[in-house]
């Protein structure tokens, strides 16, 4: 199985004191970097097991095991230039690097940490500290290539080949770097190979003084300290608000505040969407497709850091999204049909506090509006309708918002939060006049017990949706402005679309053998507070390491859905086995079962996201709350065609980037 690394990436370059001078003490760490990997190393003669946590993997003490060697413990993770901050959890007790103790601003919310800062020098990156004796004078270029072949039997045999060409540059302060992707995925043995090149991804950095700049074409850009998010995870599965938008970002920053902005528009090389209109009312004044397709955003950030303190202000307005066709009413015989597209601003203020009475206290208030601008022959134009007529605008919905809060950790490594969300949606025009209510209430904690590690979380969910229009969800964006690209609509928020009140429990157990990493994630969703177990599922993963080049994993997972109108009728099973041969640039697979591996363009790597992608087949209507039973049986449809999935599959990586 590939790897599945974290990379994140932070605009913001600030500076950090020296990293990775070894004390005389027992213990010491160490970072260095080795190309595009960053090394983390600790020596704790008397620990067991080791993790690295940092805001690169959310703080989660299950996801980076540092392995042993010799006598320290080390992992390498592949990270972009930006800040971090990290701990090491020593048989589970957190602990900073000796060697780099906290100072500056720390992360948000309960965690500080060590700091670290890297930055993209010569052929890639360095520490912070080694870049004043290491600038690059001289321009220069890099090529690399990444070939992906593969070839899947089940009722027939396909064969698809990847080969993306990336080249990287660098000049003083300016660096970029470009993506040029091929996909041939018609290629059978019956004809010859019918080939697709696109400009993939690309990105231009420019950094002076404490401006830093970027261009981007699919690429990454960055994520707001916001605690609402409304900036960043706007995505596809928690990737920053570069992904299928090209523009420019910048970031100006000191150690203690920082001003972002953000302009994208979307890409078009995704296919238009074919969904027809949905009248907004009863009486078909307003329908509308749902689509992102085309449309920008422009977002701006500003945020105050003081250590244990911070505060900020983030602004996000996408415009033309979800195109229709409105009915404007006239004194005369005749009504105007116009072209529509919608437009929506959203806006927060938050503060937080690491240190009330041992606790970390994060708050947000935030406000939005939904408009709608009329369009005829591409020209906007001015409605007969006593509403917003100097803007040439029509309204649609004002919202609020309220989050709290808190977290506390202790120093054997449980972390716990708590966290209120109270969102309201107020409709009045184009979609009627109507008011929801949505309150969102999670609790989650994380820590290690004897080598395992446990994380585990639940979020209530009270929704008084009342009259308002059927595709408003609190989880889907059509209707939702505070969500932009919907990361996080997996089978259980389609369940949970049957219920006013919905509880989601999950559990994530990991551990890690001599050559074995191990985890299982159990998901049980339940109608209102635990009165009925509606739907669960358990999914169990495990890698190896059999003998030198030699690995081998396996998937696991079963399903069950029960409630009432819908069944399915006992437990749905599907599962994945794959071997693999690595030497040097070169990886060789086969395996058998539902592939759950989907190469995203982002990281440029496999991730473990093909279920959840599979399962999403159940929303290719739309969601719509009084279709809820039909699109949850939509749902065991394709669990089961997920159980019937057997696909053979052998796979050639060469990797010479």
């Amino acid at each position: 199985m590939k790897s599945r690394r974290l990379i994140g990436c932070i605009a913001a370059v600030l500076f950090a004191a020296p990293i990775g001078a070894v004390s005389a003490g027992a213990v010491f760490a160490a970072v260095r970097v080795d190309g595009d990997e960053v090394i983390f190393s600790l020596r704790a003669p008397e620990a067991k097991e080791v993790y690295l946590v940092g805001d690169f993997n959310q703080w989660n003490p299950t996801v980076e095991p540092m392995n042993l060697a010799d006598d320290h413990f080390e992992v390498g993770l592949f990270l972009v230039a930006g800040e971090y901050r990290y701990q090491f959890i020593v048989d589970g007790q957190a602990i900073n690097d000796p060697d780099n103790p906290p100072r500056g601003k720390p992360l948000a919310g309960i965690h500080g940490g060590s700091p670290l800062v890297l930055v993209e020098r010569g052929e890639g990156l360095m520490l912070s500290t080694e870049a004043s004796s290491k600038t690059a004078t001289a321009t220069h270029a890099t090529p690399g290539l990444r070939y992906i072949g593969a070839m899947r039997t089940r009722d027939n045999t396909d064969v698809s080949q990847r080969v993306d060409l990336t080249v990287k540059g660098k000049f003083d302060a300016v660096a970029a770097r470009a993506s040029v992707a091929t996909d041939d995925t018609s290629w059978a043995w019956n004809s010859g190979p019918s080939i697709d090149v696109w400009f993939d991804r690309a990105r231009v950095d420019v950094r002076v003084g404490q401006l830093f700049a970027r261009g981007f074409e699919n690429d990454t850009t960055w994520t707001s300290s916001d605690p609402a998010t409304l900036v960043g995870n706007a995505g596809v599965y928690h990737y920053d608000a570069g992904f299928k938008r090209h523009g420019v970002a910048a970031t100006l920053s000191n150690a203690h505040a920082a001003l972002r902005a953000l302009y994208a528009g979307g890409t078009t090389r995704t296919p238009a969407n074919t969904a027809p209109l949905v009248a907004a009312n009863s009486d078909s004044t307003y329908a509308t497709h749902y689509s992102f397709e085309g449309s920008d955003a422009f977002a701006a950030e500003a945020d105050l850091d003081f250590g244990n303190a911070g505060a900020g202000f983030v602004y996000r307005r996408e415009t033309g999204f979800n195109p229709g066709v409105a009915t404007i009413e006239h004194p005369g015989p005749l009504d105007d049909v116009v072209a529509t597209r919608e437009n929506r601003s959203v806006s927060d203020v938050w503060v937080r506090h690491d240190r009330v009475a041992g606790l970390g206290i994060e708050a947000a208030y935030g406000w939005g509006t939904t408009l709608v601008d009329s369009i005829s022959d591409g020209h906007e134009v001015t409605p007969a309708l006593p509403l917003n007529e100097h803007e040439r605008t029509l309204p649609v919905m004002d919202t609020k918002r309220l989050l709290a809060e808190v977290g506390a950790g202790s120093p054997k490594g449980l972390h716990g939060s708590a966290r209120w969300d109270f969102t309201r949606f107020d409709f009045d025009g184009l979609r009627g006049q109507s008011r929801a209510d949505v309150h969102r209430v999670s609790v989650a904690a994380a820590d290690s017990l004897g080598g395992w590690m446990l994380d585990a979380r639940v979020r209530y969910t009270h929704a008084d949706y009342g009259d308002t229009p059927d595709a408003l969800a609190i989880d889907w964006p059509e209707l939702n402005p505070w969500l932009s690209i919907w990361d996080d609509y997996d089978e259980a928020a389609i369940v949970g679309l049957v219920f006013d009140r919905y509880d989601v429990a999950t559990l994530r157990v990991s551990h890690r053998w001599q050559r074995i990493l191990a985890d299982a994630d159990l998901t049980a969703g339940m109608r209102g507070v635990a009165e009925e177990l509606v739907h669960a599922s358990v999914r169990a993963h495990a890698d190896a390491d059999v003998r030198g080049p030699w690995h081998a994993g396996a998937y696991l997972r079963t399903a069950w859905y029960d409630a009432g109108e819908w069944t399915s009728g006992g437990f749905l099973w599907s599962g994945y086995l794959e071997g693999s041969y690595r030497r040097g640039p070169f990886e060789l697979s086969a395996g058998y079962g539902f592939d759950p591996l989907v190469f995203n363009p982002v990281t440029a790597e496999y991730n473990d996201i093909g279920y959840t992608e599979f399962l999403r087949g159940a929303l290719a209507g739309g969601v719509a709350r009084s279709r809820a039973d039909d699109i949850v049986r939509a749902l065991i449809e394709q669990e089961r065609l997920l159980e019937d999935a057997s696909v053979f599959k052998i796979e050639l990586v060469v990797d010479l980037r």
